[in-house]
């Protein structure tokens, strides 16, 4: 079997992040041998179990059935999404705290059972409050360029302005457009 050439691997993961209705959000990691607690983005995570997943795929380690199995999973947690974020945003259409706070909770409850879906299972996944999360850091740069790519009006440099809490809320206003 021919080895997946690495230029495609990039592309795959790129294109499934940015399609996806999952912005980057603050995930709780365990680093080095004294496994300090860090962060990480889980756009980070999220391309490592893909890569995973694209590579088992690739040398049979699934069955047609589980792989489909997975697919369906994952077809859900993004249905599920979709429909709870609707529903927030229509009930609210201003945005405020408490509806950001509420949507934030369906993007990490998503991210889960999105992450869930995948072979190696992470069924402990912790996500750091929006407030968590500081300008300029990793995870706060990668919700940057996924707001500008997913919004063709947005610059990526406006977007660096914005605190993390705002990058969503700007996300979340361009859905709740394509909801309308």
């Amino acid at each position: 079997m021919e080895p997946l050439d690495q230029h495609t691997i990039d592309a795959y993961v790129a294109i499934v992040l940015v399609s996806l209705p999952l912005p980057p959000l603050p995930v709780v990691v365990l680093k080095g041998e004294d496994r300090q607690a860090a962060t990480c983005s889980s756009h980070d995570l999220h391309a490592v179990m893909l890569r995973t997943q694209l590579h088992m795929a690739h040398t049979n380690a699934f069955t047609d059935a589980e792989l489909l199995v997975h697919a369906e999973a994952k077809t859900k947690a993004v249905d599920d999404l979709c429909r709870n974020l609707s529903r927030a945003l229509k009930e609210q259409p201003e945005l405020n705290e408490r509806v950001l706070q509420n949507c934030y909770d369906h993007l990490c409850a998503a991210f889960r059972a999105y992450a869930s879906a995948y072979a190696h299972t992470c069924r402990d996944l912790r996500i750091l409050p929006l407030s968590d999360v500081v300008r300029g850091d990793p995870v706060h740069q990668q919700a940057s360029a996924f707001v500008s790519a997913v919004m063709e009006d947005a610059s990526d440099e406006s977007n660096k302005e914005l605190d993390y809490a705002s990058l969503v809320r700007r996300w979340l206003l361009h859905v709740q457009a394509e909801f309308e």
